[in-house]
């Protein structure tokens, strides 16, 4: 991961240990920078308590629509109960109203095309899906739509 330097905008990896979002080239161009950083820099701070556990509290105005952390998730995907959904790009999948679908080649779920088997957000899950010998069970309108022919 990594950015443009904040002072001299060329490409850097070294960021901000407070706040992880601020990037710098080198430790020279992070001290000249903090005048103006520290300003905007961990807007908040972690607390514990007893009764709530771990909690946040603003160390700072916070404005409206401003990013306070910025983090990779842990999981992306449709809700349990829910419409299918590409599994590359998220797009509504037409499976129930009987359209021309396309299927993985990996692990025989429903994309919107090839495209979207080589997606970043998709490998993992089709990669997943294939180790545990999953077929794709869809549930269309109280009837069960399953992909009876899987990848080889």
């Amino acid at each position: 991961m990594g950015g443009s330097c904040a002072v001299c905008q060329a490409q850097a990896t070294q960021c901000c240990s407070g706040c992880h979002s601020v990037f710098y080239c080198n430790r020279d161009h992070q001290k000249q920078h903090w005048k103006v950083h520290k300003t905007q820099c961990t807007p908040y701070k972690l607390s514990i308590s007893t009764q709530l556990g771990y909690y946040m509290v603003a160390t700072r105005d916070i404005k409206q629509g401003e990013i306070i952390i910025k983090e990779e998730p842990i999981a992306i995907g449709p809700k349990v109960v829910s419409l299918p959904i590409c599994l590359g790009c998220s797009r509504r999948i037409r499976v129930c109203e009987d359209k021309e679908v396309y299927y993985c080649s990996g692990c025989s779920w429903p994309l919107c095309g090839p495209q979207c088997e080589t997606h970043p957000v998709h490998v993992p899950e089709c990669n997943l899906m294939k180790r545990g010998a999953f077929v794709p069970l869809l549930n269309c309108k109280g009837k069960a739509k399953r992909r009876l022919h899987t990848a080889a």
